[in-house]
């Protein structure tokens, strides 16, 4: 006997159900990504909503309190087990960001358990250590002192040994988190966005759109 090999139909029924299993792989990313989006605008509200809360509460900002140790008594206000939480108090958070999150965790106004280690300003942020993780894969907070005095949130990947300076999100996302959270406009209002280490995010002044890589990075300043 024969061997009976695929019909036609048969052939275009299998090609049908491949395609349908692609089309439901591609759908399920891009829903996924869409829901870690919607959970970073949520996580930067929560922080911006944190660090207000703190101002209003302790009359300082997180990491600059100069009296914390009188809030949280030893040990938790220690880091690394020796140097005091304390910050300088005098309104700015030039050597203080790290600090920043940990008086945020001891006011339980943000989750997490961050050391506070006063790290130099290209030394690095340790996910989940003295800076929080994001929603997106290696993706994290870093706090940054502005010029004009207020602070702006960084959200970028992980970079050994230096700020979150790694490509994060698209061109594309990066200019729907702008339209969603401010003017939609690259370099003008609260939402920033930036090139990374990783690629060209930016063009002309403009997000690149005909770039589909992960080469953005996004400040958000708080105040």
């Amino acid at each position: 006997m024969r061997n009976k090999g695929f019909t036609l139909i048969e052939l275009s029924i299998v090609l049908i159900i491949i395609s349908l299993i692609v089309g439901g792989i591609v759908s399920g990313k891009s829903l996924i990504r869409a829901s870690e989006i919607k959970s970073v605008i949520s996580e930067i509200n929560s922080y911006e909503t944190a660090f207000r809360t703190f101002e209003d509460q302790y009359e300082y900002a997180p990491g600059d309190l100069p009296n914390a140790k009188d809030y949280w008594p030893d040990p938790l206000c220690l880091d690394s087990g020796t140097q005091l939480c304390n910050g300088n108090g005098d309104r700015m958070l030039t050597n203080e960001t790290f600090r920043a999150w940990q008086h945020l965790e001891l006011a339980e106004m943000v989750e997490g358990a961050f050391t506070g280690l006063l790290v130099a300003s290209l030394s690095g942020c340790d996910l989940d250590e003295n800076c929080p993780s994001s929603s997106l894969k290696h993706g994290g907070y870093q706090i940054i002192p502005l010029t004009t005095g207020g602070i702006s949130l960084l959200l970028g990947a992980d970079v050994p040994g230096l700020f979150l300076l790694g490509g994060i999100i698209t061109p594309r996302e990066a200019k729907n988190f702008d339209r969603k959270m401010d003017d939609g406009i690259s370099d003008t209002g609260r939402v920033i966005g930036m090139s990374s280490l990783s690629g060209t995010c930016i063009s002309g002044g403009v997000y690149d759109l005909s770039i589909s890589e992960d080469y953005c990075v996004i400040q958000f300043k708080i105040n």
